[in-house]
């Protein structure tokens, strides 16, 4: 068994055999080695198993490494302490850690200037029993100066607990030390006040910021009915439309078929007229006063038989021009209508 090997075992929960090297005939030196190792980011085993170990784990490697174990540190200088108050770890384990390193681990900073208090205030809902832990951090190591201490963003543990949402408890706890005074351990009144001020001020903006959000909401929705309502109204007029220009397509194709038929019967006509024409010419072809007067009527026929016909001409082409305006109108109606009930749509998502 070596370092690496030990490490894997914390890393993976099996405690059963970390167990059972920990209290084999292997000598202390190798055991103690082996829980000193450093893995990633400079942690050790004892930094891995405070997360989730078992009380007597933790206790058996403490006896083997000592303070020397509890005291290494990370590639963030943090401490074993740092991470069990990170990880949310139970007060067992945080006392025992405690009464090997003593005030020495309790007052370490990372190097982002955290305490192990900053971690617990940080990560306050992790935990259970907090009045209990922080009483007991505050009473081994330096209360004032714990309570006093800012990390790098300038933040005290009130000020940390306080955003995390700690009981009227909890703050209390870390108030009533926290003071620039070793002498009487209180804060000041008008730093607590200026912290009850700051927290009063947070949870007006985030009021106002929700009835704000309310107002918008509220002014999108009769947006959004005013948009459906015009839509509908747009969809209504252009079925009316449609309906209009169906039937004046219906009375369109109606003239269409009755000048067909008309112009089918004029041609019956004419040619049947042309044929009687035609016997008279030949039964009267003596007579050339007659003939004359036979030619002139039938030159006078045709003639107003081919003006009839382009009039008729005519009135198709403008019949059939008017029925492909209509049908391109009535396109044009109905994919404004797909349109319109597609905008509809998008706005009930």
């Amino acid at each position: 068994m070596d370092g690496s090997n030990l490490y894997t075992l914390c890393r993976d929960k099996e405690w059963p055999e970390m167990r059972k090297y920990l209290s084999s005939d292997a000598a202390e030196e190798e055991k103690k080695s082996n829980i000193m190792y450093h893995h990633g980011y400079g942690r050790t085993c004892l930094h891995r198993a405070c997360r989730d170990a078992p009380d007597d784990i933790i206790k058996t490697m403490l006896d083997i490494g000592g303070k020397e174990l509890v005291m290494k540190v990370d590639g963030f200088d943090g401490t074993v302490l740092h991470l069990a108050c990170g990880y949310g770890a139970s007060y067992n384990i945080i006392k025992m850690l405690i009464e090997v390193g003593g005030k020495d681990l309790i007052m370490a900073k990372s190097s982002a200037g955290y305490t192990a208090l900053h971690h617990l205030c940080l990560y306050i809902e992790e935990h259970t029993k907090v009045a209990e832990k922080v009483k007991l951090i505050l009473k081994v190591g330096d209360a004032n100066l714990l309570l006093s201490t800012k990390n790098s963003r300038g933040e005290i543990p009130l000020e940390i607990a306080t955003e995390e949402g700690a009981s009227k408890r909890i703050k209390k706890l870390l108030t009533v030390q926290s003071t620039a005074s070793v002498a009487d351990m209180q804060m000041e009144p008008a730093h607590t006040q200026e912290l009850l001020d700051r927290s009063n001020r947070r949870a007006a903006d985030l009021e106002a910021t929700v009835e704000t959000q309310r107002s918008e909401n509220a002014d999108l929705s009769n947006e959004k009915d005013d948009i459906e309502k015009k839509c509908k109204y747009k969809v209504d007029k252009l079925m009316r439309i449609i309906s209009k220009q169906q039937a004046e397509l219906h009375l369109l194709n109606n003239s269409s078929s009755d000048v067909e038929v008309g112009m089918k019967r004029k041609h019956t006509n004419e040619e049947h007229e042309e044929g009687e024409g035609t016997v008279v010419q030949s039964q009267t072809q003596s007579s050339k006063r007659s003939k004359v007067g036979n030619a002139a009527g039938i030159s006078s026929g045709s003639f107003i038989r081919n003006q009839a016909e382009d009039d008729d001409d005519d009135l198709v082409n403008m019949l059939m021009s008017r029925h492909m305006a209509l049908r391109k109108e009535l396109r044009s109606a109905k994919a404004q209508i797909v349109e319109l009930k597609q905008e509809i749509d998008d706005l009930a998502i």
